[in-house]
């Protein structure tokens, strides 16, 4: 199954498969038992002339190690060895925001001002910008035992705010780097959590709580959106032997096991029973259903998707004696106005898209007007700015746009994104004034947007085992965040370390942010108690449906309110038509709880063992659901339990969920994020086959070249391993362009468009 091509270069990285000579080497009880036992364990391994990189003792019993092909097969074989893993990578996956989710009301109830006070809040990411104004606060004081790092001179970049500074990407291959952020993703991740309250590029700006202390995982490599399973693995580890409270992982493996085969699910699951709250963002492969990922489809965390938030940020393009469209900016960077003839791209190009090369000069000294769609907004930019373009204007159903196409990469271009119905208007207009003149502003303006819809690309469930994913969603569009000083071309420190960004990677600190508010505030709880009250006090988004936002969106304010706890915190059906829900009183006061079930359109309403319940204070009952779909027709069977005290303010809403497979596949979609190779080379494409329902589908796959002169070389199922999921081998062909391939399965039809470049 995990067979390599070694006459051809293989494109981009194999994210579903092993990492080649890395290894999770799971111990058995009695090796930990004593050190001595331990010790004779590494001995053993090091005579097979295996390297023991690290271990990992609190979150799991397992060393992490490198070992040759030749000598791998006899790791399993080892006394004291339990099961071998393979290593695998995973990619990265405020302001107005803390009013949408009720944070600010939060904080009001707090007897002294201080939200996150005493919480340490792990960050495992690509490292945070210690120098930024969002982490100075010198009234924080320094905890017994802290600062640490993994090397002295990390010390240098933790503060009275951020009192852990440990860099992990030694174990990556390359050279160690220092613990700062030379990326911005994990200064962003930090500042949205607990970035302390400070004047901002826009106005006032606060993380969720700003009296948390950091702590500073630094898990990617400078310049990489990809780690290894195993070093995720070790921070995790440190970070809960660090006694941190809540973690953040803003990351995900699109292609992933089983949860019960994955060494990283299980430490989160191990991480969540030493008390520790595990919060991970959902990933950005929706909108189709099972796209997350590990380790959010692990049941013990705190999975969050993306919703929008209550503005966007824009500028504006204006033609000239006309009025003005709101224009999205592709990317914030202070600018002046640009000003020039607006030209169409259609005439160059038949698809108007851009993406293949345009005649040298054709748009010299014009705004681009490009279609969306067909390839990366990086290459559309990249086409206009070699033709001559002063600015792009890029027009597309801004509801349907993918966000891993949007990233302009290294383009220059400054460049916008207005409404399909706006581009057609100005081609139409140019067709009557060829020398159409507009104005590009680049000052961003706050438009109000409504924040009831779960953002585009954020990953839908279910996941394996038919279970609720995510948990919730939080604001993950038109974010404001900080990102890093340090530019790592030249040295120098820029003038702004301000963007702004989307994607479930800025939903899951807000959570996080927000976990470490409740905690401070409302100590003494279990994890899964703080678990519940965070999800299952969610406020409800209308047609919401289960799978795309579990309870619904953080209410921080109703967290803070609430005296009962669920577990779990949402019901799946697969195999069982059965589940049991535990319900707790937290509060100080005996409650009678109602019962009722709300069931979404046609749905049957599941049945209760109860529609009431007696708990007195510090008691758990349980209650019985059954939801029986026999003679059911295909499809989804969904709703929420609304469980309530007529005498309290705030009750518990518990998603539930139940599918019957259907016999034919609804959705390919593709989990293979970057869509670039090299002329001639072999590249690798993953995907998964699901029925309406999101369920994997019992189907055959095909594949075939339609443009660019590549082959197939191989297709074949990787179900043993990672549910559903598909691996397609290709060879692209030899001229720099667009590689066009066709999957195909049970009359559905998706076309691959892969970009290649010369190297």
């Amino acid at each position: 199954m995990y067979r390599f091509l070694p006459s051809l270069f293989l494109a981009p990285l194999l994210l579903a498969q092993p990492v080649p000579g890395h290894y999770i080497v799971e111990l058995d009880s009695a090796s930990a038992a004593t050190r001595p036992a331990k010790r004779t364990l590494r001995r053993a391994l090091e005579a097979q002339h295996i390297q023991i990189l690290e271990s990992v003792d609190t979150v799991a019993n397992a060393l992490l190690v490198r070992a040759s092909g030749d000598r791998a097969g006899a790791l399993a074989s080892t006394p004291g060895v339990t099961r071998v893993h393979p290593v695998y990578y995973l990619r990265r996956a405020v302001d107005c925001a803390l009013a949408l989710h009720q944070i600010d009301q939060a904080i009001q109830r707090i007897p002294s001002p201080e939200p996150g006070a005493g919480i340490k809040l792990a960050i495992l990411d690509t490292g945070i910008d210690s120098y930024h104004r969002a982490f100075q606060d010198s009234s924080l004081p320094t905890p017994e035992g802290f600062p640490r790092a993994r090397r002295e001179p990390d010390l240098a970049f933790t503060n009275h705010k951020i009192i852990v500074a440990r860099d992990y990407t030694g174990l990556l291959g390359g050279p160690e780097e220092p613990a700062r952020d030379a990326d911005g993703h994990g200064t962003a991740v930090a500042m949205i959590a607990a970035g302390v309250a400070h004047q901002g590029l826009l106005g006032p700006i606060s993380g969720v709580a700003p009296k948390a202390w950091l702590g500073n995982y630094k898990v990617f490599a400078a310049n990489s959106d990809v780690t290894r399973t195993d070093v995720v693995l070790k921070a995790l580890d440190d970070a809960v032997a660090d006694g941190m409270d809540i973690v953040n992982l803003s990351l995900s493996a699109a292609v992933s096991p089983r949860p019960s085969e994955d060494p990283l699910v299980a430490a989160v699951e191990r991480a969540a029973a030493a008390g520790v709250l595990v919060i991970v963002s959902a990933g950005n492969l929706g909108p189709d259903p099972n796209t997350v990922g590990s380790p959010g489809n692990s049941p013990a965390a705190i999975t969050v998707g993306a919703s929008w938030n209550t503005r966007v940020f824009a500028g504006s393009l204006t033609p000239k004696d006309s009025k003005s469209y709101v224009a999205l900016p592709v990317r914030y960077e202070p600018h002046d106005p640009i000003t020039g003839p607006l030209a169409d791209v259609a005439p160059l190009d038949p698809y108007g898209a851009a993406c293949r090369e345009l005649p040298p000069e054709s748009l010299a000294g014009c705004v681009a007007l490009i279609a969306y769609g067909g390839c990366r907004f990086e290459q559309k930019l990249i086409h206009a700015q070699r033709a001559g373009a002063l600015a792009a204007v890029i027009y597309a159903d801004t509801a349907t746009v993918d966000s891993n196409l949007m990233a302009p990469g290294q383009a220059a271009l400054p460049a916008y994104l207005i409404r399909l119905s706006e581009g057609r208007e100005l081609q139409s207009r140019l067709g009557a004034d060829s020398a159409l003149e507009v104005t590009l502003r680049f000052g961003l303006r706050g438009s109000a947007v409504s924040p009831d819809e779960v953002a585009y690309f954020s990953s839908r469930g279910p996941v394996h085992g038919n279970a609720v994913k995510p948990d919730l969603v939080a604001a993950g569009m038109q974010l404001l965040i900080a990102t890093q000083n340090w530019e790592p071309r030249g040295g120098m420190y820029s003038s702004s370390g301000y963007a702004l960004a989307q994607g479930t990677s800025f939903s899951a600190p807000l959570v996080a942010g927000a976990a470490a508010v409740l905690k401070a505030a409302r100590p003494g709880l279990s994890a899964a108690q703080y678990r519940s009250l965070l999800v299952n006090s969610a406020s409800a988004l209308p047609a919401a449906t289960v799978q795309h936002t579990g309870a619904g969106s953080l209410n921080l304010d109703a967290a803070f309110r609430s005296s009962f706890a669920a577990s779990p915190v949402s019901l799946s059906f697969g195999a069982a038509a059965t589940a049991d829900l535990a319900l707790s009183n937290l509060g100080a006061a005996p409650a009678a709880l109602s019962v009722s079930a709300a069931p979404a359109g046609d749905s049957p309403a599941p049945a209760l063992s109860a529609s009431t319940l007696w708990l007195e204070p510090g008691t758990t009952a349980t209650l019985t659901v059954t939801l029986d779909t026999t003679g059911l027709p295909p499809g989804v069977y969904q709703g929420y339990l609304d469980i309530r005290d007529p005498a309290a303010e705030i009750g518990l809403r518990v998603p539930y969920w139940c599918a019957v497979a259907s016999a034919a596949p609804r959705h390919i979609t593709l989990l293979t994020e970057s869509l670039q190779g090299v002329p001639g080379s072999a590249f690798q494409v993953f995907f998964r086959l699901t029925d309406p329902a999101g369920l994997v589908a019992a189907a055959e796959a095909g594949a075939s070249a339609m443009d660019g002169g590549g082959r197939v070389l191989s297709l074949s199922s990787l179900d043993a391993t990672f549910p559903g999921v598909w691996d397609l081998r290709v060879q692209l062909g030899d001229a720099p362009g667009n590689n066009v391939f066709v999957l195909e399965a049970e009359g559905l039809r998706k076309e691959v468009v892969i970009e290649t470049r010369a190297r």
